[in-house]
């Protein structure tokens, strides 16, 4: 199943006892990596979560070339409105060249990404960086607090 898929898959769950939950960025890399595995570009994605870390829906925000995706802001936060129950999200993205590393862009994204969802009392839990069967967390690189 492609990674659009299953984000549309994801949105369609609408029995609450039925959500995914996660605890940390391992888990959330073990639930996605599959889809992010071998995309040959770059694809950042955001998932929105209830307040128990229940994943309620996702949505692919941008797609990118070989080395790089911009976000729109304006996109990013339409796309988190338009599900109920929203109360913190993950943002994602892959790197096709395997190499986790966050790039001055992946960090200054996640920056304004962070100073919007504390104006609009939401919790960016993370901002995972997928790799070859790797991945980076900015939350546990201490980026996000």
């Amino acid at each position: 199943m492609s990674l659009e898929k299953q984000l549309e898959e994801i949105s369609k769950q609408t029995i609450k006892r039925n959500r995914y939950r996660f605890c940390d960025s391992k888990g959330l890399f073990e639930y996605f990596n599959k889809y992010f595995n071998n995309l040959e570009q770059e694809v950042f994605t955001v998932v929105t979560c209830d307040c128990k870390n229940g994943i309620i829906g996702g949505s692919i925000i941008g797609l990118g070339g070989i080395v790089e995706v911009r976000v729109d802001i304006k996109i990013l936060f339409r796309k988190i409105f338009s599900f109920s129950g929203v109360t913190s999200i993950v943002v994602m993205h892959n790197h096709p060249s395997g190499d986790t590393t966050p790039s001055s862009y992946d960090l200054d994204i996640t920056k304004k990404i962070s100073a919007a969802c504390e104006i609009l009392d939401i919790r960016l839990l993370d901002h995972i960086i997928f790799g070859e069967d790797a991945y980076c967390s900015l939350r546990d690189m201490g980026i996000i607090r």
